[in-house]
């Protein structure tokens, strides 16, 4: 088990490098912009948002899956669930 959040902290550590180095392109691409010149980067601001959006998702993740882990659950479902997951 601790083996397993070490390994999820290490996968937390390298997406948090991953988004920093994306939310600093995407403030360059921001600052960048002159709209006196017509110059825009919508496109490339658009896909690192949904880049910077994934990794905070990730972190997000990896941090509920070791909370879960350090109060003992399994990642499956609860006893009486029923196999699709859902309750209605």
């Amino acid at each position: 088990m601790c083996a397993e959040i070490t390994a999820l902290e290490a996968e937390i550590a390298g997406f948090t490098r991953e988004l920093e180095d994306c939310r600093a392109r995407e403030r360059d691409y921001r600052l960048r912009e002159d709209p006196e010149r017509d110059l825009f980067f919508a496109n490339e601001i658009f896909e690192l948002t949904r880049e910077r959006l994934r990794l905070e998702v990730e972190i997000d993740l990896r941090r509920k899956k070791i909370r879960r882990r350090e109060l003992g659950y399994a990642d499956g479902p609860g006893p009486g669930a029923p196999s699709g997951g859902f309750l209605f």
